[in-house]
This record gives C-alpha cells, structure tokens and sequence, in this order.
C-alpha cells in the first residue's frame, strides 16, 4: 500500500512540473513568438527582406517577422535607392502575467523566445528616392536630348 501512494506521489510531482512548464511562459502562450506586420511602399511593388532573408513578396504585404528587440527591414526595387526601415520592439505585458503562473521559468521562455517584445500595429512603410541613374533617364527623355555628340 505505502508503494502505491509513494508512486502516485511521483506521478503527482511529474505532472506538476509538467503543468508548470506547460502554464509558463505568459508572453509566449497569450501573444506568440510571431506577428503578422504589413509592408508598404511608394511606388509599390518592391521586394521586401526580413533582417536580409528575401520573404518573396512585392508590396503592399503582409508578412509574419519573429519577434525580437528589432527587426531590420529592406526594400529593393528597380530604378530606385534602396532603402532601410528599423522596427524597435516595445515591451509585452503579457510577461508580467509570469508573476503569477509561471515565474522566473516563464520569465526566462518568454525572454528567450522573443515573446517579451511586441511591435505597434501601424506596419511599415518606405518611400522610395529615385535612383541618379532614373533622373537623368529621365531628364533626357523629357528634354527630347540624345546621346549622340557627333551631329
């Protein structure tokens, strides 16, 4: 009989450990490690990386960025300037829900994991400069000017 609820006793502390490591992490489980973000820009339809992984869409997009303390986003598009635009993550308050469920574990899987930053909703947007090479394209197509010196 003492066998029994000596292993029942085990079996307890097992599935409360468990519990504990299933309960933690707040950020992690209310908010996630991901978030959609949407890209713009002006012109559309440039290329968009992700902390310089090619995420294969033009934009306007919307993309899913890990979450960390930043995120460096770059667009590229033909005839233009590439150009950089650098996310800061705020805090989430949903790690402060480890307080009370999941403690310094939690604490340590959110910060781990990313779970502990957020961005705002507002996405990205990048107004792009034309490259020199476009504007005098362009100028001397406008002024109706050639290339041609030898006339």
């Amino acid at each position: 009989m003492n066998k029994i609820f000596k292993s029942q006793k085990i079996v307890l502390a097992i599935l409360m450990v468990v519990a504990i490591f299933m309960l933690s992490s707040c950020a992690t489980i209310f908010t996630g490690t991901k978030q959609d973000i949407y890209v713009n820009t002006d012109p559309p339809g440039a290329k968009v990386y992700v902390n310089g992984v090619d995420q294969g869409v033009l934009t306007p997009a919307t993309i899913m960025v890990q979450r960390k303390s930043q995120v460096k986003y770059d667009f590229q598009k033909e005839g233009y300037i590439d150009g950089t635009v650098v996310q800061h993550g705020s805090f989430n308050f949903a790690v402060l829900a480890n307080v009370f469920i999941g403690g310094l574990i939690g604490v340590v899987i959110d910060v781990s994991s990313g779970a502990m930053w957020q961005y705002n909703n507002q996405g990205i947007f990048y107004q792009f400069k034309a490259s020199p090479d476009r504007e005098e394209d362009s100028n001397i197509r406008s002024s109706g000017a050639t290339n041609n010196d030898n006339e």
